[in-house]
């Protein structure tokens, strides 16, 4: 097992992003291990990935990943996409539909160059429990199947960091819980760091070490998940009602 600093700073983030009638405007640094974000539909959660990432470019600011600089708008540095080595995991799996369930996770892991690799392939099956998919074709998988195998080809890239955009929002309670029960896995045996964005408070609290609250583009607070989620002035911004 790898062992990784919680403690450390793995991604510093101050960006300014505009829209015609939203602007994401985010300074936080975050450390090692699971942060959740939370906050109401248009809030910039989606955004401020896409920022990391690489999809989306920020107007000024700037963004570093493990003190390596991704975007900065005074050096005009913006590394591209594919160079970034993050992991980014959407609400539906992008999974290659002529490839079956190996194939896919392996394509991940062979387009990774081999001094990059950290992430053992039979030790990523068996904590997704997929010794018996590996075969299968991805057309025959269920809903939590397909993420579950979508989860692991992006792990096997070895990420510097595995951003998530509520990948299980449309599943139900019992498969919600196996995903997030794997994720913890793979932070606990693969140490891969991990941006949640979910609607759920429950999600955060049972998966995260820290939060941060956005609205309308600002952040509301960032702190220790059961600190912030705790906080009734925070709660009464938002209409959960998990």
């Amino acid at each position: 097992m790898i062992k990784i600093d919680k403690k450390k700073t793995l991604l510093k983030i101050n960006i300014n992003k505009r829209f015609p009638n939203f602007t994401l405007n985010c300074s936080v640094d975050i450390p090692n291990g699971i942060t959740s974000i939370i906050g109401p539909s248009g809030s910039g959660k989606t955004t401020l990935l896409n920022c990391i990432s690489g999809i989306s470019q920020p107007e000024t600011g700037y963004i570093s990943l493990n003190s390596n600089i991704l975007f900065s708008s005074s050096n005009k540095i913006n590394t591209p996409l594919n160079k970034r080595r993050i992991g980014y995991v959407f609400q539906t799996p992008t999974l290659f539909p002529h490839m079956n369930v190996i194939q896919n996770i392996r394509y991940g892991y062979d387009m990774t160059p081999k001094t990059k690799q950290r992430v053992n392939l039979d030790e990523l099956i068996e904590i997704f429990q997929l010794n018996n998919l590996v075969k299968r074709s991805t057309k025959n998988l269920s809903g939590g199947e397909k993420q579950r195998v979508d989860i692991a080809r992006s792990i096997a890239t070895s990420p510097d960091l595995l951003l998530m955009d509520e990948p299980i929002v449309s599943l139900d309670i019992k498969l919600k819980k196996i995903i997030l029960d794997y994720l913890q896995l793979s932070w606990t045996h693969l140490q891969i760091p991990v941006l949640y964005v979910t609607h759920f408070i429950s999600d955060a609290q049972n998966l995260s070490d820290k939060c941060l609250v956005i609205s309308k583009g600002k952040k509301l607070a960032f702190g220790e998940t059961q600190d912030i989620l705790s906080d009734k002035n925070i709660l009464s911004l938002f209409n959960y009602s998990d």
